[in-house]
């Protein structure tokens, strides 16, 4: 495992779990958030336009190796084996939902949990979705407007995908 971090900027990094790839930063978890460089890139200008309210500290998976997405149950093919999808919570969520498409990150709602974000910016690699995801402004605003979890029921979500990460 090695990487290395500056201030500000975006830097090669490797760890057994995200594999090789460039980091703007540590996750949640201590490890290198991993992204193609196109992706760390932009979610780094997107970390600096946001005035510090997208962080790394936020992000609990970015890319994954195919043996860390069989392990978290991730699908087969997912855009974080590619380093082109991050989940992120908190205060981080809440800024790149409103802005994240601005700075090429699409944020896919699958079952109600809002803080996917699919790379899309500059022709990153995307598996075709199942169907089943939605923009955040469609679940918000469409078909299914008032069908959004509570609050609590995300608190207990997110408390289950932490038990299963253990």
């Amino acid at each position: 495992t090695f990487s290395r971090f500056q201030r500000g900027g975006v830097v090669e990094a490797d760890h057994h779990e995200t594999g090789f790839g460039y980091s703007p930063g540590k996750d949640a978890y201590g490890r290198p958030v991993i992204f193609t460089q196109e992706g760390a890139t932009a979610f780094a200008k997107m970390m600096k336009a946001s005035k510090g309210a997208v962080r790394t500290e936020d992000v609990t998976s970015s890319r994954r190796t195919p043996e860390k997405n069989r392990e978290v149950k991730g699908v087969p093919g997912s855009n974080h084996l590619y380093g082109n999808a991050v989940d992120i919570h908190g205060g981080s969520k809440v800024w790149m939902k409103a802005n994240g498409l601005n700075h090429g990150f699409k944020n896919l709602v699958y079952s109600g949990h809002d803080g996917h974000f699919d790379f899309i910016g500059g022709g990153a690699k995307l598996v075709p979705g199942d169907g089943d995801e939605m923009t955040a402004r469609n679940y918000m605003s469409g078909p299914y407007a008032g069908d959004q979890p509570s609050v609590l029921d995300n608190a207990i979500s997110v408390g289950k995908m932490f038990f299963e990460m253990l």
